[in-house]
């Protein structure tokens, strides 16, 4: 049934390797924890992991999970105040990426982690061998398909990210804000603005507090002079994070090319968001 009405092929890998009930629901309920983006989801799913993993420590998903909820805040700056704890971070997501391999040499979803964390630390032609790899290991998989997008997205390659995208909202029956959050980005990047402006708005009506999708949207605007109307998403914004700061959260976004950050760091800048 989780299959065929919610999450689509995925479901099943993640019951794959637990015959363990509980160890599954923890599982589960953390990466829905995850995918909400909400500033608190990292904590809450790192003890469901740790739960998890307490019941079946050769569980393969929940090290691949227990890996997102180190490499979350990596990512999109939340909950690392400092570039030492960053990589303390990025280090612990990859050392679960690497556990579940172990446990699994055929793993799509760790070959995904393992991919983000090369993109984090800007080793963009081994992120890019990672996710293709992850793709072709499990090419109905919609989370790989989205995560694949999102490499592709900060590798230079808007257009591939579309392909992916798009197909991996066809294969997820009900798919999470920030798979229409990577596409709005691919539109962004290929010069489609105002169907990005309309994608990160249907994002946000998704999923109404995922911090990400709220400044991917204010960014835009930003960009294209729409200031005012970037007043509400900026509210937004400092509800969810009231400490957000440009600077601290854009630590944690790498661009193949450099320019895109500046863009986008500037967008930020242009609805009054805090340097």
């Amino acid at each position: 049934l989780d299959v065929h009405l919610s999450a689509g092929e995925q479901a099943r890998v993640w019951s794959s390797s637990t015959r363990n009930l509980e160890a599954w629901e923890c599982v589960r309920r953390a990466m829905e924890l995850l995918n909400s983006g909400t500033p608190e989801a990292p904590k809450q799913a790192l003890q469901l992991c740790e739960k998890a993993l307490n019941l079946d420590t050769e569980y393969v998903m929940a090290w691949v999970t227990l890996g997102w909820t180190h490499h979350h805040g990596v990512d999109v700056g939340l909950g690392q105040s400092s570039a030492g704890n960053r990589e303390e971070a990025l280090i612990s997501a990859n050392e679960c990426g690497n556990k579940a391999l172990e446990l699994d040499t055929d793993c799509a979803d760790a070959y995904a982690l393992l991919s983000l964390c090369h993109l984090s630390r800007g080793e963009f032609a081994q992120a890019a061998e990672m996710s293709e790899r992850s793709v072709s290991l499990a090419p109905s998989h919609a989370e790989i398909l989205a995560l694949s997008a999102m490499v592709q997205n900060k590798s230079g390659q808007p257009k591939r990210s579309l392909d992916l995208i798009k197909k991996a909202i066809r294969h997820c029956p009900i798919y999470p804000g920030w798979f229409l959050q990577t596409l709005a980005t691919a539109y962004r990047l290929t010069g489609q603005v105002p169907l990005s402006v309309a994608t990160f708005e249907a994002a946000i009506r998704r999923d109404p507090d995922f911090l990400a999708i709220h400044v991917g949207l204010a960014s835009t605007l930003g960009e294209i002079g729409r200031t005012s109307e970037a007043s509400k998403t900026v509210s937004e914004i400092l509800r969810l994070d009231p400490d957000f700061s440009i600077r601290s959260y854009t630590a944690g976004l790498s661009y193949k090319d450099p320019a895109e950050l500046e863009r986008f760091e500037n967008g930020l800048r242009l609805v009054g968001l805090p340097e």
